[in-house]
């Protein structure tokens, strides 16, 4: 079974948008996967990450999400859920793992820290700090 101690390298990849090398992780993980219903939809939704990163269109899912620490949590506790509910079907329960897994990632990065938008007073010392090199 493809899981995070397989896929992790792939997802920072995602995280940090380093598309190329992305892709080139998802040919290794596709060559480690087992023919079973929950590894093809762990890997159609590592695709589907791809696939999202690459179009930025601001309508999908995952693009439209307000990415900050407890919408992270939140959001990686359902998909933890449907991954776990027998009701979904194997494939669907490894699509949503891999989704999890996904979450988790940005949730031990932080992801929101790093796409924090400046403040008004860093903008302002920003600004400073421009004319003063300017000014030399």
């Amino acid at each position: 079974m493809i899981g995070p101690d397989i896929s992790v390298k792939f997802l920072r990849m995602i995280v940090t948008r380093r598309i190329p090398e992305a892709e080139q992780e998802l040919e290794k993980i596709r060559g480690k996967l087992e023919k079973t219903k929950d590894d093809l939809g762990y890997v159609r939704a590592l695709e589907g990450l791809v696939l999202t990163e690459k179009s930025g269109d601001k309508n999908l899912y995952l693009n439209r999400l307000n990415l900050d620490e407890k919408s992270v949590k939140e959001i990686h506790a359902q998909f933890i859920a449907h991954a776990a509910n027998e009701l979904h079907e194997e494939y669907d329960r490894g699509y949503f793992r891999a989704l999890a897994d996904y979450l988790k990632i940005l949730e031990n990065e932080r992801i929101w820290e790093q796409n924090a938008k400046p403040t008004e007073k860093e903008l302002e010392n920003e600004i400073e700090k421009g004319q003063e090199t300017s000014e030399s």
